[in-house]
């Protein structure tokens, strides 16, 4: 679709792998057709980064209406960039869009689609989460053997996976946090637990936290105050301050934490204006939006 239309929209679920797909794609794009790939947040940055003399260019952009809602002003701004976005299109570029299959059916309202007729063109709209049984065993199967589970934890779950497979609640995040210890300290391996962490990974990633060291919550604590966008070098005004004060955490250890938890719960990620921490993967975000909305001086 990609190589054909130049556009694809990627539909899913949180944890269905819209992201690692649109990477790959990207690495794909730059060995298959030698495009310079561009990772765009939104319709502004975009415009920015198009350049006219260079048709060919891959643009990532990632949750294109919204990470964890709707954002009306989001499409609003892409209703106002479509046409130059369908000219870098006829000129070469490609263009990869991700979206939560439900926040994409709520921007649908707002979209001048007639200015963009890709998004009404069904053969750019993939839904990745409709996963067959044996991608399922494959994802699960893959992300134990290539995890830095021990041994004795993959034996013990061996009987299990099969059913885990089955469950039409496996995605491939929640198969890559069964291969990372961090996220299955506290598991026990029987079948009902096994079952709860497919099925409601927002509470066990609730617990997780919760039972973190301080100096880790804090760093996501603060990465959460920051509306998910910690920039490097990492600094804290007075009011930041103030409000870690309540976990009673030094700032000095918060750059550890953040060291310490990357590629589990945060990412470094960089753009044209530098670096910054950012939540490994949307569901994190919502799972301390939990853990602060039940706790009053937090909130």
């Amino acid at each position: 679709a990609l190589q054909l239309k130049r556009f694809v929209m990627l539909l899913g679920d949180p944890m269905a792998g819209k992201s690692t797909i649109s990477a790959a794609l990207a690495l794909a794009a730059a060995d298959s057709w030698g495009c310079l790939p561009v990772f765009a947040t939104d319709a502004e940055d975009f415009k920015r980064h198009w350049n006219p003399d260079e048709p060919k260019q891959f643009f990532w952009i990632d949750d294109a209406f919204g990470q964890t809602q709707y954002n009306r002003a989001s499409a609003q701004k892409w209703n106002s960039v479509f046409p130059l976005l369908s000219t870098a299109i006829k000129k070469g570029a490609r263009v990869v869009f991700t979206s939560r299959t439900n926040i994409y059916n709520s921007a649908k309202r707002d979209l001048k689609r007639s200015a963009f007729p890709l998004l009404t063109d069904s053969q750019v709209l993939v839904e990745v989460e409709r996963l067959g049984l044996q991608e399922k065993k494959r994802i699960l199967y893959n992300h134990l053997r290539m995890g830095n589970q021990p041994v004795k934890f993959r034996a013990e779950i061996k009987p299990y996976l099969e059913g885990l497979a089955e469950r039409p609640k496996l995605l491939p995040e929640i198969a890559r946090r069964l291969g990372n210890p961090f996220f299955t300290k506290d598991l026990y391996l029987v079948e009902s637990t096994l079952s709860k962490f497919v099925d409601q990974p927002t509470e066990f990633l609730v617990d997780v936290i919760r039972e973190s060291s301080q100096s880790d919550f804090a760093a996501l604590s603060l990465l959460f105050m920051r509306a998910g966008q910690v920039a490097l070098p990492l600094t804290l005004d007075d009011k930041e301050r103030a409000a870690l004060a309540v976990i009673e955490e030094k700032p000095a250890k918060l750059r550890d934490s953040f060291v310490a938890l990357e590629n589990v719960m945060v990412k470094k990620s960089y753009d044209a204006s530098g670096g910054s921490w950012k939540f490994s993967h949307p569901t994190i975000r919502e799972a301390m939006a939990v853990i602060i909305s039940e706790e009053n001086d937090l909130l």
